[in-house]
């Protein structure tokens, strides 16, 4: 990884991240190549802007562990899957495909902690 001049904060990894896997901690950082071991200063990713490695991660790890506990908590609350829309998960709302993802991604989550 190439070290690169300071970049504007706000030019960071703008997608949100598709639920197709299953999560755990070895799932996500399967997810990160072995090269983040030595702390880049910048990540230039296949899609989005460069960003710094802190931003990567709360936006995709930071999301997704968020996402498990916030569905779980809407579960133990006694609610289904037919509210699960009423999740808030609009800290996230800024990144690229977050109307098309976020109602999907808790779906998924929702039917996977079901059989946990």
């Amino acid at each position: 990884l190439e070290r690169m001049p300071e970049l504007d904060r706000s030019q960071a990894l703008r997608r949100l991240s598709g639920r197709a896997l299953d999560f755990d901690d070895a799932t996500v950082a399967a997810h990160y190549p072995p090269d983040l071991e030595l702390e880049p200063v910048h990540l230039i990713p296949g899609h989005g802007t460069p960003t710094t490695l802190e931003r990567a991660r709360e936006d995709t790890e930071g999301y997704l562990r968020f996402l498990r506990a916030a569905v779980g908590k809407h579960m133990e609350e006694g609610n289904d899957i037919t509210s699960i829309g009423s999740i808030d998960q609009s800290a996230y709302a800024h990144l690229l495909n977050f109307e098309q993802l976020a109602g999907r991604n808790a779906q998924k989550v929702f039917t996977e902690l079901e059989w946990e």
